[in-house]
């Protein structure tokens, strides 16, 4: 994060334009990483006003800057989630598809399009529309697992084991957890991790395994507290731990 942060800085004092917009919508996705959405959502707000104003001012590099419009209008889409405003992510998620159905986008669509479906699937799952959700989540899964993208390949699995969970297919539900963590360690993403070992956790408890489920609770905790130690400054790592979706895992895991 302090690296970004130079960046933006040198970019803006020396007038050097071509990845301004990938340091804000950057270090915009750190603050989302640790669940600061607020402080997230204005760096990529400023992200994606920066990569429109460079599309209008270089159109010989259109391509490049659509491609920092598309990962910004994601994290932004995320922000919103993450900040319980699922009807607004949703709208943007719409009407960022119909404008991002130009050929100027398809530099990098099958990176930023796959994240933008996943959290689709997020919200179909949360309103229940399970079919609908569970066709988002095995296109995608193909998907990933064609480009080879294992942490979208991880995540989609969880989402897909937790479908399964909700439909009594216990047995397949654990195996595509289990599956999606193995990924996610290999991957080494500390947010999509520590959620999937809180997926399979509740997993377990549902199974009245109760043991294992703690176990599973406990090695969230435990990714959890590595990344914590890690932040540098009391306000980004007690803002975090605070945080609501962080609270109820190290709660479970202290039980």
């Amino acid at each position: 994060m302090t690296l970004l942060k130079e960046g933006v800085e040198l970019s803006e004092k020396f007038g050097i334009p071509l990845r301004l917009s990938s340091c804000y919508n950057c270090l915009g996705y750190c603050y989302s990483e640790i669940h600061h959405p607020e402080a997230a959502w204005k760096l990529n707000l400023q992200g994606e006003t920066t990569a429109r104003e460079l599309m209008e001012k270089y159109p010989m590099s259109r391509r490049v800057y659509t491609e920092q419009l598309a990962q910004d209008n994601v994290n932004m889409m995320e922000n919103l989630f993450d900040q319980g405003k699922t009807d607004e992510a949703w709208k943007l998620i719409q009407s960022f598809g119909e404008e991002s159905k130009s050929e100027y986008y398809d530099m990098m669509r099958y990176q930023w399009e796959s994240r933008m479906n996943y959290l689709a699937a997020r919200i179909l799952l949360r309103r229940n529309d399970i079919g609908r959700a569970e066709k988002f989540i095995r296109d995608n899964l193909e998907i990933a697992q064609m480009h080879h993208t294992k942490k979208r390949e991880g995540v989609f699995l969880r989402l897909l084991g937790g479908l399964q969970m909700q439909r009594g297919d216990y047995d397949n539900g654990i195996m595509s957890l289990n599956e999606a963590i193995s990924i996610l360690k290999e991957v080494g993403n500390p947010r999509q991790l520590w959620q999937g070992y809180a997926s399979l956790a509740s997993a377990l408890g549902e199974m009245g395994k109760a043991s294992e489920a703690k176990e599973q609770w406990g090695a969230a905790a435990e990714v959890i507290h590595k990344l914590a130690n890690g932040l540098s400054g009391h306000e980004l790592r007690d803002g975090f731990i605070a945080s609501d979706p962080i609270r109820k895992i190290l709660s479970k895991a202290e039980r």
